[in-house]
């Protein structure tokens, strides 16, 4: 029944006790389930995702014994609504909690066991937007209560107004993480030291707006930092200034793609050779001078830069380098005089909503002729 546009579901599915697998995916209207599901005793899958207008489950969820897949959760304040009816269920795949605002205390929060859930590799922890509830008590202590299996490989952590990540990150006990997601954790400082998870491979830091400084939590007995991770997206940071890097150490030796956007402050990268592609959007034009770090760069993207942009002379030594994107740049952007020259390797350029002042010098070079007029 995914996709469908019904608001509630009628109470008469519940009489179907022999039914093992029902799916509302993308219910995009769904505001209610029925409240007799707990009869349902044969249910093994509950495909809820993307039904954003749920507001509760049906009362004692906690009773389908044989449920292996639900893939959200809302927390109520209630009995037959809280934490504790998950404990009894053997959950696999995905899942995400929702209001956990509604979670008053770390015991609370450690009777979902979710650290004996041992077949679930992605775990979403959601709590309300900080423009709708205030912080909430002891909200740092549910956070430390709700700590998973280490077989766990993707955590995303959504609107956390803690002021510090518990201690099951500090420590590295997920140490099988392969992706990462802190969206919205607006009073934490800084990270909890990541740059030793082995195989984490993708992370993703969104609306830190407390945090000034990137690396201060670095492990400093480690030789490589973030040995695996190849994506790393910074957005809406408006106070990070300043991304350090441990000398004498290899860092980021497979980080690849570079996504960093609404971060004003921050006007340097450090030197990465590995990364490939990088976006820079509604940032400091200063950071665009860092490009000159990433000797294998091939593709750049720059766009929405409400200050005159200009790129940095030296390109033609980035050999690899073949894409050049630009859009939303209303203020002049400026191409260098000679940068461009020797850059036999570049194919596309796009700028879409730009003002450009082109270099003379620039316009004698065929390949970036046929690569502007193309578009």
């Amino acid at each position: 029944m995914s996709f469908s546009n019904f608001k509630v579901l009628p109470e008469s599915i519940t009489c179907l006790l022999n039914l093992q697998t029902l799916k509302l995916d993308y219910c995009h209207y769904l505001q209610k389930l029925p409240n007799c599901m707990r009869y349902m005793k044969n249910l093994i899958y509950l495909g809820l995702s993307y039904c954003d207008p749920l507001t509760c489950m049906p009362k004692g969820i906690g009773q389908l014994t044989c449920l292996q897949s639900l893939s959200i959760f809302i927390v109520g304040k209630e009995n037959d609504y809280q934490l504790s009816e998950l404990k009894e269920l053997h959950l696999r795949n995905e899942l995400s909690i929702k209001e956990l605002h509604n979670v008053r205390n770390f015991e609370e929060a450690k009777n979902a066991n979710l650290i004996g859930t041992q077949n679930l590799y992605s775990l979403s922890l959601v709590w309300q937007n900080k423009s709708q509830c205030p912080v909430p008590k002891h909200v740092e202590d549910v956070l430390d209560g709700l700590q998973p299996h280490s077989n766990l490989k993707v955590l995303r952590i959504h609107n956390y107004l803690g002021s510090k990540f518990p201690t099951w990150m500090q420590d590295l006990l997920l140490y099988n993480l392969v992706q990462i997601s802190l969206i919205r954790c607006e009073r934490c400082e800084q990270l909890p030291p990541l740059d030793k998870l082995p195989s984490l491979k993708v992370l993703d830091i969104r609306r830190m707006d407390s945090m000034k400084y990137l690396g201060h939590e670095l492990h400093l007995d480690s030789a490589i930092s973030f040995p695996s991770l190849e994506i790393l997206t910074l957005d809406w940071m408006p106070n990070l200034d300043e991304w350090r890097t441990i000398d004498g150490r290899e860092n980021f030796p497979h980080l690849s793609t570079l996504n960093i956007s609404d971060c004003p402050k921050l006007v340097e990268l450090p030197i990465i050779p590995s990364i490939t592609s990088l976006s820079i959007n509604s940032s400091n034009a200063m950071l665009i001078k860092s490009v000159m770090n990433l000797s294998s760069l091939s593709s750049l993207q720059i766009g929405s830069m409400n200050e005159s942009t200009l790129l940095p002379e030296g390109l033609q030594y980035l050999h690899s380098f073949w894409r050049l994107d630009i859009s939303g740049c209303k203020k002049i952007l400026s191409f260098p005089v000679n940068g461009l020259r020797g850059l036999s390797s570049l194919q596309r350029v796009d700028a879409k909503k730009t003002v450009a002042r082109i270099g003379i010098r620039l316009l004698e070079s065929p390949t970036f002729i046929s690569a502007f007029l193309h578009q």
